[in-house]
């Protein structure tokens, strides 16, 4: 970590709001993504219903993330933030009050997971294009690795002591932490000072669109021309394709039908969480690549060898070993991507080319999830060993692009968008 960088970012009177509103906001999330699985399992007990809560929950990701990049674009990201904070905190605010009063039903349950999905698919382009609005550009890795890396932080605290409360206390508590952690949120953003409007005009010419349609195909034809990030959607896609259902739903399936507690479900999340900080510090510590190819190619390896090993018989310690060297691949790929993305785009189309990147992954972890969920009921490691071969056998097609491997001097959107 660049630390001078890092004293700056906080320093200022900006980055220190958003940085402590999404610290707690994270780690109540923590806290929802592992009472969801989990109460769907318990209502259930089918490995099915549980894909398709995740996949409902998913869905309106995949469907609305690309409107979610024009709106950033159009109104501050601020206050697209807390708007859909707000939304989240009712949803689960009644999902706590639904399961406290124990009258919650599997109907109702997808129900609320598609209806939280759908603000979740307005608040994380706009958190994407936030940051560059209260940094400068070169503190953009730092600034990156400091919020990926405090999320990791929660992810590693917060499902061991979500499977504490769980055990102790009930899914309800849990979700009525969940619900408080985003009242902080939308306090601290509420606080930020962001510029009044955005840094330049909508289009690469300086004018508005006409329409949200016309706006989103203008976020199209950017990413299709731009010769770094178009090379990073098919990895992309492929890890959030073999890898978001197999390890939520396989992961939580171990714990509650092979160790048989909440709280080793905890630990195996924690593990992940900790091997993404390492990925976290390890990205915004280095220099910029001159290629993409060993910042992409080579922790897919990993990811798709860890997911063969879960599909083996381990023990709880060698699980959770497998799960570090997981999350410290996705962890690194995770900030290398963004800062890449943050840095060579031009500001006012941030949003939607953010939202395109995220669409990239979001669409297919859909299916993902519902895919795992079916593929369970012949057995976990049936579940794990697949999703290994599939995922390593996309990453060796991907690593065949000539893009990946050519020399990159700069970043800049001057030299990385090809002539129309």
């Amino acid at each position: 970590m660049k630390w001078t960088a890092l004293s700056r970012l906080f320093h200022s009177r900006n980055f220190p709001l958003l940085w402590g509103g999404e610290f707690i906001s994270t780690l109540g999330d923590r806290f929802h993504l592992m009472a969801l699985p989990w109460l769907a399992l318990e209502l259930s007990g089918s490995g099915t219903a549980l894909g398709l809560v995740l996949m409902m929950s998913m869905l309106p990701r995949a469907i609305l993330t690309l409107y979610g990049g024009v709106l950033t674009d159009r109104i501050c990201p601020r206050r697209l933030m807390v708007m859909s904070n707000i939304g989240r905190a009712i949803v689960t605010a009644w999902l706590a009050a639904r399961v406290l009063t124990g009258t919650l039903g599997m109907w109702e349950l997808y129900v609320i997971a598609l209806v939280f999905g759908t603000f979740d698919a307005f608040f994380y382009p706009a958190y994407s294009a936030l940051l560059p609005q209260i940094v400068n550009t070169d503190q953009l890795a730092v600034g990156n690795a400091m919020l990926q890396g405090t999320a990791q932080f929660n992810s590693l605290i917060g499902p061991a002591m979500a499977g504490v409360a769980i055990a102790g206390l009930g899914i309800g508590t849990v979700l009525i932490v969940d619900v408080a952690s985003f009242i902080v949120s939308i306090c601290t953003l509420t606080l930020l000072r962001v510029p009044a409007k955005l840094p330049s005009a909508f289009s690469e010419d300086g004018s508005p669109p006409a329409s949200m349609w016309q706006a989103a195909k203008e976020g199209f034809s950017y990413v299709a021309r731009h010769k770094v990030i178009r090379v990073l959607l098919l990895p992309l896609a492929a890890i959030n394709l073999c890898v978001s259902g197999p390890f939520l739903v396989g992961t939580t399936w171990l714990a509650k039908y092979h160790f048989g507690r909440p709280e080793v479900y905890g630990s195996l999340l924690s593990a992940f969480a900790l091997g993404s900080i390492a990925g976290t510090l390890i990205t915004g510590a280095m220099k910029s690549h001159n290629r993409l190819g060993p910042a992409i190619i080579g922790p897919s390896v990993i990811l798709g060898l860890s997911l063969a090993a879960l599909g083996l018989p381990l023990t709880q310690w060698m699980a959770m070993c497998t799960m570090f060297s997981a999350g410290a691949a996705a962890g690194f790929i995770s900030v290398f991507v963004i800062s890449v993305v943050q840095k060579s785009t031009l500001p006012q189309l941030l949003g939607r080319v953010l939202s395109m990147v995220m669409f990239s992954s979001a669409a297919l972890t859909p299916v993902s999830y519902l895919v795992a969920g079916l593929v369970i009921k012949w057995g976990v490691s049936w579940l794990f060993l697949g999703a290994s071969a599939a995922l390593l056998s996309l990453t060796l097609i991907a690593s065949i692009s000539r893009s990946l491997w050519t020399k990159t001097s700069s970043l800049e959107t001057s030299t990385a968008v090809d002539a129309a």
